[in-house]
């Protein structure tokens, strides 16, 4: 079980990255993409989307050594655990910051709950496409 916790340990590391990527990627489209460029929320949204995706990917990638997932069963607990933290805490934002579940729900188009398959899915993608 010492190993559990230590990929647990480890998870909740690289999820801490995650978690500043996503922060810089919402003040990338706040402040970049909606005042500065005054681009529409919603393309806004998608853009800051797909500039989750990569990063995202490429946090994961640039840690994969370190977390060494080596089972399909530990991919999927630390890609669901990542899925399942990130979920808590947007809604804890969302709700603190004053929005309405409704309001919450309704900021998910089409491209975020992709980039959080993503995320849950990045642990499996990463050990069966590594040499």
């Amino acid at each position: 079980h010492g190993v559990q916790l230590h990929l647990l340990a480890r998870a909740t590391a690289v999820w801490g990255a995650l978690l500043v990527t996503a922060l810089g990627d919402g003040v990338l489209r706040e402040v970049v993409l909606r005042v500065l460029l005054r681009v529409p929320e919603r393309v806004a949204h998608q853009l800051s989307a797909i500039c989750a995706f990569v990063a995202f990917t490429w946090v994961v990638w640039a840690s994969w050594s370190w977390l060494r997932p080596t089972t399909v069963r530990a991919c999927c607990a630390v890609g669901g655990y990542w899925l399942v933290l990130t979920l808590l805490v947007e809604t804890a934002i969302g709700l603190l910051g004053g929005l309405s579940l409704l309001k919450l729900l309704a900021t998910y188009d089409m491209a975020w709950p992709l980039v959080l398959g993503w995320l849950g899915l990045l642990p499996l993608v990463m050990l069966l496409t590594q040499p």
